[in-house]
């Protein structure tokens, strides 16, 4: 009743008197722990935190409360794997973070745009990691190639989800989810662009398996969904195919047990992603993609002139030409950009006799 009548309206008391809430449920717990010398398994007793804490993030609409709630669910699932190493258990960490989710729908659908929105994105993304991290560890028993197909559903799963939620938004760092899909495909894409880590199969159990068909089939919605809806230009479907391209070629490396092939199509992927950014950005006029390209081209040529046998001096040469590069798009860009501002007609103004 108080909440409701004199607290709602406020988010500094929302807010505090949610954390304080909280916090206060997992003093009690310990207490109650240290009282009755129960188990002292700490996993149980931050799992029992999290489901306590998962009401009060609805009940006071509050984004510490479910900032908490994250990091305890969180804190779980890594002593989970711990204790429950090479088990399933871990991955009831997805129900706790599917039990956040609506609070995040409805923090969207009433301002998309603000920086509560924002921060309960972020919130939601690194805890996608963090998920990922520990079902991928409950899965030590697979293969580098299926831990790797695994990487590349959940992170273009991330991008479609971006296409689908923040579409709309003009600041790259309010989509989180695009973020950490673009940036780890990019570096999954650089790795396998080496020979090392061709070479093995898609070997695993059948929690393995399972988990990866649940991944694939969300993969398969998400991507279907977004197509649909005609949001994904060149870079987004380019991103979006980065399953298929790993598949195709773990398939042709098994079949022809040569991974030289596959290292190549992984450098050419590369190379159209860096081609495909700085033409995007160029075409809109943004900084942010030209460069985001640049440093797809900069980081993966570098990538490989170091590991080439070339003179140093070639080296050194070749480094300030990716920096001459750098400054002669982002000049060219903004030169566009005020080329584009000045043609824009201004309104005519209007005086009162």
């Amino acid at each position: 009743f108080v909440y409701r009548r004199d607290l709602r309206s406020s988010a500094a008391w929302r807010e505090g008197v949610a954390a304080f809430w909280v916090m206060a449920l997992g003093a009690a717990l310990s207490l109650i722990w240290q009282t009755y010398h129960l188990p002292s398994e700490w996993t149980l007793f931050f799992l029992l935190w999290a489901l306590l804490s998962l009401p009060v993030v609805y009940l006071m609409d509050s984004l510490v409360a479910m900032a908490l709630y994250l990091v305890v669910a969180s804190v779980w699932s890594l002593s989970a794997v711990d204790v429950f190493h090479g088990s399933e258990t871990v991955n009831f960490y997805w129900v706790l973070l599917g039990a956040a989710v609506p609070m995040a729908v409805m923090r969207r659908r009433a301002d998309a745009d603000s920086a509560g929105s924002a921060f309960v994105f972020w919130l939601l993304a690194m805890s996608l990691c963090v998920g990922t991290g520990v079902s991928l560890a409950a899965l030590s028993h697979g293969s580098d190639d299926l831990i790797a197909l695994i990487i590349a559903l959940v992170a273009t799963s991330a991008v479609a989800v971006s296409r689908l939620a923040f579409h709309q938004l003009t600041q790259p760092w309010k989509d989180p989810f695009g973020l950490f899909g673009g940036l780890t495909i990019f570096i999954l894409a650089l790795v396998l662009s080496f020979e090392s880590p061709w070479g093995s199969n898609l070997e695993g159990e059948i929690g393995s398996w399972l988990f990866t068909g649940v991944a694939a089939v969300i993969w398969l919605g998400l991507s279907w969904l977004v197509l649909q809806g005609g949001r994904m230009g060149p870079v987004g479907i380019l991103l979006l195919a980065f399953p298929v391209v790993l598949l195709a070629d773990l398939a042709f490396s098994m079949v022809s047990f040569r991974g030289d092939i596959a290292v190549f199509l992984y450098n050419l992927y590369l190379l159209a992603l860096g081609v495909l950014l700085i033409w995007d950005g160029a075409r809109r006029a943004s900084l942010s993609l030209a460069n985001a390209g640049l440093l797809v081209v900069a980081v993966h040529l570098l990538v490989r002139l170091f590991d080439s046998d070339i003179p140093f001096t070639l080296k050194g040469i070749l480094f300030i030409l990716v920096g001459v590069g750098f400054l002669g798009a982002n000049f060219a860009i903004v030169k566009k950009r005020r080329q584009t501002r000045s043609d824009v007609p201004e309104p005519p103004t209007t005086t009162s006799s």
